[in-house]
């Protein structure tokens, strides 16, 4: 979006209609308050933007990840309804999510400092890729219904709930009742 800043989204103000929308700054211009109207005008017929902004009503939206809520869609392309987007969302009361998506076709893949920098959970000074500050839950699994070693590329992490003998670094099998964690080395499930 260049040379352009919203700002003050706050909760509720970009979704209910007669209420003012973000604060809407361009080219050195002061913040502006606008309506909806004015906002849907100004981000469809600005010749600068690289972006479109949307707000979405998901209770009508089935693309969204949730419903109970209001969410913000950040689209590039034509403003056509299938347009890749990057959905921000609240539900109702109890969580927040994000969500990559081209709306009717697929999910797509969100990456996270693709430049470079750490992500943190729990945390505002990440010290590694990942810094999670508490335990982290994995899936678990039975070795039956692990997906696929090859398909989950060499390096991934899982549980399984049935292991039989584990052994540090052997094939796991089933059979047993050992909770066990597993890798894969890109073709095969291990124990470890």
């Amino acid at each position: 979006m260049a040379n352009t800043k919203i700002s003050n989204l706050s909760a509720g103000s970009a979704v209910v209609a007669g209420n003012l929308f973000p604060s809407v700054e361009t080219a050195g211009v002061g913040p502006v308050k606008t309506t909806a109207a004015q906002l849907k005008t100004f981000m469809s017929d600005s010749p600068t933007m690289a972006a479109k902004v949307t707000i979405v009503d998901i209770s009508k939206d089935t693309a969204a990840p949730a419903s109970g809520g209001s969410a913000l869609a950040l689209t590039l392309g034509t403003g056509a309804i299938t347009d890749d987007q990057l959905m921000f969302g609240v539900h109702t009361g109890d969580y927040s999510w994000v969500q990559a998506i081209k709306p009717g076709t697929a999910y797509r893949n969100l990456i996270l400092q693709g430049g470079g920098g750490n992500v943190g959970i729990g945390t505002s000074s990440p010290s590694t890729t990942l810094h999670v500050a508490g335990p982290v839950r994995m899936q678990s699994y039975t070795v039956g219904t692990l997906p696929s070693a090859s398909g989950s590329g060499a390096g991934a992490r899982a549980f399984v709930t049935d292991a039989l003998v584990p052994v540090f670094g052997s094939t796991v099998a089933n059979g047993g009742a050992a909770f066990t964690p597993v890798y894969s080395d890109g073709t095969n499930w291990k124990v470890g």
